[in-house]
């Protein structure tokens, strides 16, 4: 199958099962790794990061410039570091993303199948203090992980399955196959894990793969791994196994076929470290992946609060418009009461004012509000003041809020001083002045014009 293939088959499945997850964790093949161990003189992590190629350099059969490291580590004596390490090439590793990608799948994390069955083991609530092995057997392929305080302590895989100890007619084992390839393997990767990682004879065996789908052939592997390594051999999963309730109900028979799916999901949820092959520039990837998500996502965010403030103006607007017609009725109602039908409505508010302004002087002119005498007391106080058997006769009377414009017919000029006197004496009015006065020989008379200031 070409990675395309896969990769479309990935995206097919995750439609199909609506999967999401917020983390992501794949797993790359223990065949094309290269797996070393050291003990370093520090425990900074950047700087175990930094080094860790370099340090296995000269035990590698390529250059390390080729290559991407993972790690994990745990303390060994006199504060030095005991660190195992996975090297795979780049090439292989891009590639795995590729595909991933093509599938609209970004992996967090990637590590190791046995690593992943090694987060069962833990899950499982297994004495940790025990070492224990697990043995993933599938058709083509064998993985070993050794476990050790809690850890991953030695990962192994070898190109020999299920397919290389069969009997030729594919029906049952075939026991010298199993001993001269299986378990001679088997020996061979206890012998590297004493040597290399310094591990103890494992008191606790799992298995678990292709294994597990037949019973009798499950049962024969069972017996071999008890008799060879004097150790108790029993399924990494089980379905009565109350570490991970409900794993058969999802499976179903096929439980132990995605024991290492149910592993990287452990891993995911897990918050502890592991060993993660994004390193290098695949890690510089994830994080500018990560950062155009985080990006998209507060671009999405400020989208929703645009559309909610936009939503919210035109309501505002459309609740405006409602109210600004409301009012604009009521004020064309108050306009038309106000002014005669022939005057149009400009600006409505401004000749209000100016009409409203027009009737306040008016009443100021007759109410008298801001003087002593209004318009009427001061046409009685005019009245009163001028006896009526003193020939004048007022022929016009102007009144405003500030002064009093008197015009008359007298017959000379000392009444019309006799007038100013008069008036002088009411105390209504202040700075009286004759403005004009001369002979009317056409009425016979003195006409005159007498300019008075209202007193307040």
């Amino acid at each position: 199958t070409s990675l395309e293939e896969k990769s479309e088959l990935i995206k097919e499945f995750i439609t199909k099962n609506d999967l999401a997850s917020d983390r992501v964790v794949a797993n790359f093949p223990g065949e094309r790794v290269f797996f070393r161990s050291t003990v370093l003189p520090f425990s900074d992590v950047k700087k175990i990061a930094r080094t860790i190629k370099y340090e296995f350099e000269p035990t590698l059969p390529v250059a390390v410039d080729e290559l991407v490291a993972g790690f994990i580590h745990s303390p060994a004596e006199d504060g030095k570091t005991r660190v195992f390490g996975a090297l795979v090439f780049k090439e292989d590793l891009g590639e795995l993303i590729s595909m991933l990608q093509d599938a609209d799948v970004e992996p967090e994390i990637i590590t190791l199948n046995g690593l992943a069955l090694e987060r069962i083991v833990l899950f499982k609530n297994t004495n940790v203090e025990k070492p224990a092995l697990v043995i993933k057997l599938d058709y083509e392929k064998s993985d070993l992980v050794y476990v050790v305080e809690g850890q991953g302590r030695a990962v192994r895989s070898f190109p020999c399955g299920i397919r290389n100890i069969l009997r030729e007619d594919g029906i049952g084992i075939d026991e010298d196959r199993l001993e001269k390839l299986w378990v001679t393997e088997l020996d061979r990767s206890l012998e590297i894990f004493k040597e290399r990682y310094s591990t103890l004879p494992p008191e606790q065996v799992f298995v678990a793969g292709d294994v597990c789908e037949d019973y009798e052939l499950l049962q024969t592997v069972k017996t071999m791994l008890s008799n060879n390594l004097e150790v108790p051999c029993e399924s990494l999963i089980t379905p009565e196994d109350p570490a991970i309730p409900g794993l058969s109900e999802v499976l179903g028979r096929e439980r132990d076929k995605y024991s290492v799916a149910v592993g990287l999901a452990l891993v995911g949820l897990s918050k502890n470290d592991t060993l993660n092959l994004r390193q290098d520039e695949f890690a510089v990837r994830l994080r500018f992946k990560n950062i155009k998500r985080d990006l998209i996502n507060v671009g999405i965010g400020l989208g929703v609060v645009v559309i909610l403030l936009v939503g919210n103006l035109f309501f505002q607007v459309s609740t405006d418009r409602k109210v600004y017609d409301y009012w604009n009725k009521k004020l064309e109602t108050e306009f038309r009461s106000i002014f005669p039908k022939g005057i149009k409505m400009v600006k409505p508010v401004a000749q209000i004012e100016a009409r409203v302004s027009e009737a306040t002087k008016m009443v100021e002119f007759f109410a008298g509000e801001d003087f002593k005498a209004s318009a009427l007391d001061i046409l009685r106080v005019i009245h009163e003041a001028i006896p009526s058997n003193l020939n004048v006769a007022l022929t016009n009377l102007s009144i405003d809020p500030v002064n009093l414009r008197i015009s008359g017919q007298t017959d000379s000029y000392n009444t019309v001083d006799k007038i100013k006197t008069l008036l002088e004496k009411t105390g209504y009015f202040t700075n009286i002045k004759i403005t004009n006065a001369k002979v009317n020989r056409r009425k016979k008379g003195v006409s005159f014009k007498i300019l008075v200031e209202r007193a307040k």
